[in-house]
């Protein structure tokens, strides 16, 4: 979100509303818990440490946060064990890499159970919802075009 209003065109939004939704977004970054959030990121195994750059948060700054969230969540000091965990985990490495990690088996799956999982959506006139739509009216007495539906992935692909 905050990508989203601290790039957009001054035409995009109004500047009151984008300037706002910036501050708003910086004050409540600042006030959480920061640590978790940097460290939830990187423990995705398809992101790690790609989304940082290193002008603004350097390696060692990172080994820092991730140390300090394991020293307190587990309660126990980060040994050098830890270290090298976290630098073959970074780098992909061992028991970390991409393979022993099955990451592609796990994306072919995800895809799978995403297929099937309903998602609410506004349809426009060529879909399912539309069809549904076409028997009924609003309490204006107009047909509705746009109508929430549940539709899984599948049927969405159909649609298009």
């Amino acid at each position: 979100m905050f990508r989203q209003y601290s790039r957009a065109e001054s035409t995009t939004f109004d500047e009151d509303l984008r300037l706002g939704a910036i501050n708003s977004l910086e004050k409540r970054w600042k006030k959480a818990d920061q640590d978790v959030f940097i460290v939830a990121v990187f423990l995705n195994p398809n992101i790690r440490a790609k989304l940082f750059r290193q002008e603004f948060l350097t390696e060692a700054q990172l080994y820092n946060i991730v140390e300090r969230l394991y020293e307190r969540v587990m309660r126990c000091k980060a040994d050098l064990g830890f270290m090298d965990a976290y630098e073959d985990y970074k780098r992909s490495r061992g028991e970390f890499s991409d393979d022993n990690m099955s990451l592609a088996l796990m994306k072919r799956r995800f895809a799978e159970a995403v297929r099937n999982l309903p998602f609410l959506c506004f349809s426009t006139s060529d879909s399912i919802a539309h069809r549904i739509s076409q028997s009924t009216s609003s309490a204006s007495g107009h047909e509705l075009t746009r109508v929430p539906s549940l539709v899984t992935m599948d049927e969405m692909a159909l649609q298009s």
